[in-house]
């Protein structure tokens, strides 16, 4: 009768309830692949490490004298050396494990596990000792570097980075070649970025148009080689995507496969420094991630590669790959219902990021409600006088909620003994009169749920109150009545 009813049950009213059926049928275990839950993307960090030349980040295991401070010892008409030393000669970013030192803002640093997310893309940077950038700087001859993307099928490309001596409202260009397997250049890909200065909030302004490639930003508070802090809001590290070629402004790239890139910055005029601290790739998802028991409590997480994961899972809006924690899989996370959890993943084995959202059901309480001491009189009579829907604590259901679920709950009388039988047709919560029976014997009720309506729903258990109060009495009609 109902073609989307899914589930069936039967819930007795004679003598004992069959509580054994209710455990059996409507935990439910459905496995689903992420992708039919949300659109789900795969990120891979490019290892860039062998094109550091330079260290722009006070890192973990940094010293500062050796590394950042300017030295009074740099000959005279080599002044330009001072730009070898942090983003552009004055200042340099630091990572929270530095923040101990006296006067160092403990807020403004940047993880010290080199993961942070920038407009909803993870990237993997050098946050320990070293060199930790690629930076472009033509007073110090540096010019171009070229990209090994690998064995990738490329989506979209993002660059992490920064850029120090540009005039405020103004910006400069890097030049990007892009390269396919046989490495020749893919001519109808090749643009250019616009690059901003680091303390330039003109970046707010260009964030996502369709002229500018800077597809999103973060703040981080910096130190001064002088060895003072810029406090504020205007420190920033950019995030570029490397597909603006698209007439109809961004896009994805198509099937050509890109195997390397090239960055060219060559601002003579101010005597710019362009740093690259990383670049990821997104790529086509491969079905590693696979969710099941999605419930309102919690919900179930599987990798297609054994072993522990990087995770973390937040209810902040955009992936995040900060601060990740390490679960073995597969992973069952605890949950609160109807809320949206944003899941990213790092599999250490492919890599990559994994990132998708789950939204858990909302919890579902059924209460039959029954009349007792019903007696034979020949008459039509109501067995069930009401069905609470309610959640996991016992509150009612809100009612734009409540008016859903009984639309979209159905239950019928079938008499378990006596004769003639009696089977009433399928009703729902808002027409409980039609549940009648006339003559004596025992009944049984059966309900049904439209789980394509309900499908937010979880449904975690039932019980029957006969009268006013909860019993494992049934309800029988019993034939010493007039």
């Amino acid at each position: 009768m109902f073609s989307k009813l899914k589930r069936f049950l039967s819930v007795s009213l004679c003598l004992i309830f069959y509580i054994f059926l209710f455990a059996g049928n409507f935990g439910g275990n459905s496995v689903c692949s992420a992708a039919e839950s949300s659109t789900i993307k795969k990120y891979v960090p490019i290892d860039i490490s062998n094109k550091f030349n330079s260290n722009a980040i006070w890192g973990n295991g940094d010293d500062w004298e050796e590394q950042f401070k300017s030295q009074d010892s740099i000959d005279a008409g080599e002044e330009n050396k001072l730009r070898e030393l942090g983003v552009d000669g004055t200042r340099a970013f630091y990572t929270k494990c530095n923040h101990n030192e006296n006067n160092v803002p403990d807020d403004g640093g940047m993880p010290d596990d080199g993961r942070l997310t920038i407009g909803g893309v993870p990237f993997n940077f050098n946050a320990s000792s070293g060199k930790d950038c690629i930076k472009f700087c033509p007073k110090l001859d540096f010019l171009s570097k070229s990209v090994d993307l690998g064995n990738v099928k490329v989506k979209n490309l993002y660059v992490m980075g920064t850029a120090g001596a540009i005039l405020t409202g103004s910006s400069v260009n890097a030049d990007i070649k892009f390269y396919d397997n046989s490495d020749n250049e893919i001519a109808k890909y090749r643009q250019t970025l616009d690059v901003y200065d680091w303390y330039n909030e003109q970046i707010i302004s260009q964030k996502g148009t369709k002229e500018s490639s800077i597809y999103d930003y973060k703040h981080y508070v910096v130190r001064r080689l002088d060895g003072t802090y810029l406090h504020g809001d205007n420190t920033y590290v950019q995030c570029w995507r490397l597909n603006k070629f698209s007439e109809s402004g961004f896009g994805e790239f198509d099937d050509t496969e890109i195997t390397r890139i090239n960055i060219t910055f060559d601002d003579k005029v101010n005597g710019a420094c362009l740093t690259i601290f990383a670049i990821t790739a997104e790529v086509e998802y491969d079905n590693n991630i696979t969710l099941s028991d999605v419930k309102h409590d919690s919900f179930k997480i599987e990798c297609g590669t054994e072993g522990s994961k990087q995770v973390n899972i937040s209810t902040t809006k955009g992936l995040n790959s900060e601060s990740m924690t390490t679960a073995v899989f597969p992973y069952t996370p605890e949950a609160y219902e109807g809320t949206t959890y944003h899941c990213t993943i790092y599999d250490d084995d492919k890599k990559a990021y994994y990132y998708f959202d789950v939204t858990t059901k909302k919890s579902l309480k059924l209460v039959v409600q029954t009349p007792s001491g019903l007696v034979y009189n020949g008459a039509a009579q109501q067995l069930v006088t009401g069905c609470l829907t309610l959640d996991a604590h016992g509150a009612a259901r809100p009612a734009d909620e409540n008016d859903l679920l009984k639309s979209n709950i159905y239950l019928r009388i079938e008499n378990a003994t006596g004769t003639p039988a009696h089977k009433t047709g399928w009703y729902n919560l808002n027409s409980l009169a039609n549940l009648t029976a006339t003559n004596a014997g025992t009944y049984n009720i059966y309900y049904e749920l439209d789980k394509g309506a309900l499908s937010d729903y979880d449904l975690i258990s039932t019980t029957v109150v006969s009268g006013t109060s909860e019993s494992n009495n049934s309800i029988i009609i019993d034939e010493n009545g007039d």
